[in-house]
């Protein structure tokens, strides 16, 4: 009787770590994923905006000179 108590003790707890585990891989993932993002998000920003800014003063307006662009 108490063997079968402790088998199933020991696997409840088995249980519980997996899912600990689990659980604690998804938190560690969406953390990660959020520093990503939010070292991104400004990081394109503001390369975009270089690129336009360069892009036009180069060109002196908007999407005149770029390969294949046809603005007859």
């Amino acid at each position: 009787m108490r063997a079968e108590r402790d088998a199933a003790v020991a696997a409840l707890n088995k249980q519980g770590r997996r899912r600990a585990r689990r659980l604690r891989a998804r938190q560690v993932s969406a953390v990660l994923l959020v520093v990503v993002f939010a070292i991104l998000l400004p990081l394109t920003i503001t390369a975009t905006w270089a690129h336009r800014t360069v892009w036009g003063a180069i060109t002196g307006s908007g999407l005149d000179g770029l390969p294949g662009w046809d603005h007859r």
